[in-house]
């Protein structure tokens, strides 16, 4: 079984549906390799590779912000 990393976005706001949601997507489509990288640590790339991301939820304030994320 992979380990899995479960994500929840609270408030989709004006980053939240935009650039949050798309990191999430990006760490749960590519996994989290790409960003160690960036930033340096990609040392720990190898041994997290097998960590898998998942977007579990979003929640919002009105059911506007919700169909905007969605």
């Amino acid at each position: 079984m992979q380990p899995t990393i479960k994500i929840a976005l609270v408030g989709a706001g004006m980053f939240g549906g935009d650039v949050h949601l798309r990191a999430y997507a990006d760490l749960q489509r590519f996994g989290i390799a790409g960003q160690l990288a960036r930033v340096g640590l990609d040392k720990f790339s190898r041994d997290l590779a097998p960590v898998k991301f998942e977007l579990v939820a979003v929640a919002t304030r009105s059911e506007k912000s919700a169909k905007r994320a969605a």
